[in-house]
């Protein structure tokens, strides 16, 4: 588990330093029959497209992951960077290209068994969070 979370730090940060800061990227494993990781990512530099979005996340994660691997996630979940419930969660959980670990929480009213937070802060001009 260790060395897959890892490399989801590692592909956060990469992206950011390619495209910018993300406002969310985080894994939830929510109380569901497959209990299958999903993808959640926020940031004011992704555009019109979600499928562009998708695909500048899922590269690295391809490249990163074997195919044994890769079958762990459900998908990729691309969340307004305005969005009202993700400010709300924002002020509770802050942290940027860190780690927060969550069990058996309900966040954005999913219950979710298990959650690795890696960002999630508010990005403003010239105002950036340092927080681990």
């Amino acid at each position: 588990m260790k060395n897959f979370i890892e490399k989801m730090k590692q592909i956060e940060l990469q992206i950011s330093n390619e495209h910018g800061p993300f406002e969310l990227f985080a894994l939830f494993r929510p109380d569901t029959t497959l209990k299958l990781w999903d993808v959640l990512v926020s940031a004011k530099w992704m555009g019109q497209s979600e499928l562009d979005s998708m695909r500048i996340v899922a590269k690295p994660m391809n490249r990163a992951f074997s195919a044994q691997e890769i079958v762990q996630f459900s998908g990729i979940v691309i969340i307004p960077a305005d969005d009202e419930a993700l400010r709300k969660f924002q002020t509770e959980v802050q942290v940027e290209h860190g780690l927060r670990e969550f069990r058996n929480v309900t966040f954005f009213d999913v219950p979710i068994l298990h959650a690795y937070v890696i960002t999630s802060h508010h990005t403003q001009a010239g105002n950036t969070l340092a927080e681990n």
